[in-house]
C-alpha cells in the first residue's frame, strides 16, 4: 500500500511540474537582435515616474506630513544594531541604512523610533 501511494505520489508531483512549467513562445524579433533588448521608454513616460535624482517616485500623495510625530516601529532586537543606524559611520550599508531613514523622517516630516524585542520568546 505504501509504494502504491508513493507512486501516485511521484506522479502528481511529475504532473504537477509538468503543467507549470513555462510554454515556450514564439520569438517574434530578428535572429540578430539581443533578447535582453528592451524598448527605450520615451522621455515623457520616463520623467513623469522618475524622480529629480532618477529614482521612481513613490505613491504617497504630494504634500503628506505627520507633523513632526513620532513613529515608533516594534522590532527584533536581534536586528536592531544591524538595520536600523543611529549614525552615519562611514560603511556603505550602514550609511545607506542611515540616509533610508533619514529620507523618510524628512519626506514625512515624522522622528523615527524603534523599540526592540530583547526577550528569548519574540
Amino acid at each position: 500500500m505504501k509504494r502504491a501511494s508513493l507512486i501516485i505520489l511521484a506522479i502528481l508531483l511529475s504532473l504537477s511540474q509538468i503543467s507549470c512549467s513555462p510554454e515556450e513562445s514564439v520569438s517574434t524579433t530578428p535572429n540578430d537582435a539581443p533578447e535582453s533588448a528592451a524598448p527605450e521608454p520615451d522621455a515623457e513616460t520616463a520623467d513623469s515616474t522618475l524622480d529629480e535624482n532618477g529614482f521612481k517616485k513613490d505613491a504617497l500623495p504630494e504634500g503628506l506630513s505627520l507633523g513632526g510625530s513620532t513613529v515608533t516601529f516594534y522590532v527584533r532586537g536581534d536586528t536592531l544594531e544591524s538595520e536600523f543606524i543611529n549614525e552615519n559611520t562611514g560603511e556603505v550599508l550602514e550609511d545607506a541604512l542611515y540616509f533610508r531613514d533619514l529620507n523618510v523622517e524628512e519626506r514625512l516630516d515624522a522622528n523615527l523610533e524603534y523599540f526592540a524585542n530583547t526577550s528569548a520568546d519574540f
